[in-house]
């Protein structure tokens, strides 16, 4: 539900041509994606590039990228746990590595981007523990009923 919800909203922001706001979007999206580290997330981060890249011939050269900020992502989550203490260091390392690949530079609108992300990244991260919340409550439901 979550996923078709950030892929249509990714495909209106790509289609209005806002490529500044794009980041807020599509890089705490890949930090949820790492949190749960399955194989079913490589192909939505095929499917996430696909979207994001229909208006370019850079499909392949994203792929690539998006799978790199994966694995980045996936090695920072070894040192910094998901949590909400620790949002504004992702959300750094997500602008930051965006800025890098994308634009070259860090220009004015990188506050913004950075607050977006910010509460992006909180919405997610609540989503994450709502989540693991239900599973933990799920687990323990299921083990009352066979004892």
């Amino acid at each position: 539900m979550i996923s078709t919800l950030v892929l249509i909203l990714i495909f209106i922001i790509d289609s209005i041509s806002l490529r500044v706001t794009s980041c807020s979007l599509v890089m705490p999206y890949l930090l949820y994606l790492s949190t749960y580290k399955k194989v079913n997330n490589l192909y939505l981060i095929a499917l996430l590039t696909l979207v994001y890249s229909l208006q370019t011939d850079k499909i392949f050269i994203n792929i690539f990228i998006f799978l790199g900020f994966y694995l980045i992502f996936l090695l920072v989550q070894k040192n910094i746990k998901y949590q909400y203490l620790n949002i504004p260091i992702f959300s750094l390392i997500q602008i930051f590595l965006w800025y890098i690949v994308f634009f070259k530079k860090i220009n004015t609108i990188f506050i913004i981007n950075f607050i977006l992300c910010s509460f992006i990244n909180y919405i997610f991260l609540k989503i994450h523990n709502k989540k693991i919340a239900g599973v933990i409550k799920w687990k323990i439901l299921n083990l009352r009923y066979w004892e």
